[in-house]
């Protein structure tokens, strides 16, 4: 907005023009909207929430070009999401409800979402996520490895031929089902580390994050696009890129803070995290490298 005095740009919710120094807010005219909470002064828009007059003094932006009163907003008067309700939805069709919100408006959903979240909400979401991610993939490769396992236990000389088939399509599906709980695992712990050294980064690009929590609630809904994977093969290609966009929504949305602090937080822990798997990986090649005899001398 502009003030009416000046015409230098303004931001919502202040009280006064940092260019001329006069009020940004119209005094109220008859026959004109006033401010509920500024009887005085003019309204410059209804609250999109409440539908109560506002001045710009009492208007909030937030992420999403979503502006609300300052009472709702500090009331937390936002749209829960399914997520939050899986006591009265089902636990599964409030992840179901929740990703496909996040997936068909992210901006609009993350501004208006509640921030707050047990850690054990967030990793439950992150964990149902995972397995949506890899399941069905996981579970064609099982099928196509067990039908190779048990056509070749079929051979008279082959020493696991006692197993019988049964018995092969039994280790298939019981490594199928290891291999699906240690991913949930190891997924957990990775959210878990992943969302400190997040929170660690924004801090050092000073965007001054909430609480921790906040942060880890806003890794785990950003995961929000494995349900992709629940589409065998081609949904691996596409939700970890997906999700990391999403990421950067969802840090800018809970953290109030800038798009560029918010992709700071979510890329550089994780560049981070690759300089040094390669800085490993080369050390470990020229180790290996240097203990192979040198057949030249």
């Amino acid at each position: 907005m502009n003030c009416p005095s000046c015409q230098a740009p303004v931001a919502l919710g202040s009280a006064y023009c940092s260019a001329c120094g006069k009020p940004v807010a119209p005094p109220s005219r008859p026959g004109q909207p006033a401010c509920a909470v500024h009887p005085e002064l003019a309204a410059a828009q209804t609250c999109p929430r409440c539908g109560s007059f506002a001045c710009a003094a009492c208007l909030v932006a937030l992420p999403g070009n979503i502006v609300l009163c300052r009472r709702c907003e500090a009331a937390g008067q936002k749209v829960s999401l399914p997520w939050d309700r899986r006591d009265e939805l089902g636990m599964m069709r409030a992840w179901w409800q929740t990703s496909m919100k996040l997936l068909a408006s992210p901006t609009a959903t993350l501004a208006q979402a509640p921030r707050e979240g047990s850690v054990g909400s967030s990793l439950l979401f992150a964990s149902i996520s995972n397995l949506a991610g890899m399941a069905t993939t996981a579970a064609l490769y099982a099928v196509v490895l067990g039908g190779v396992f048990a056509f070749a236990l079929k051979g008279e000389d082959n020493p696991l031929g006692k197993v019988g088939v049964a018995g092969g399509v039994g280790i298939v599906a019981g490594g199928f089902l290891g291999y699906l709980i240690l991913a949930v695992v190891a997924g957990a712990m990775g959210l878990l580390l992943m969302s400190a050294l997040d929170q660690l980064a924004l801090r050092l690009v000073k965007a001054d994050p909430a609480p921790w929590p906040v942060t880890l609630r806003a890794g785990a809904l950003s995961m929000a696009p494995y349900v992709i994977g629940l589409i065998p093969l081609c949904g691996l290609y596409v939700f970890p890129i997906w999700s990391l966009v999403l990421k950067v929504f969802a840090y800018r949305a809970m953290h109030r803070t800038t798009g560029g602090k918010a992709a700071a937080g979510a890329l550089l822990p994780m560049g981070a995290l690759m300089v040094a798997f390669v800085v490993l990986y080369a050390a470990v090649l020229i180790g290996v490298l240097a203990l192979v005899p040198d057949k030249h001398h």
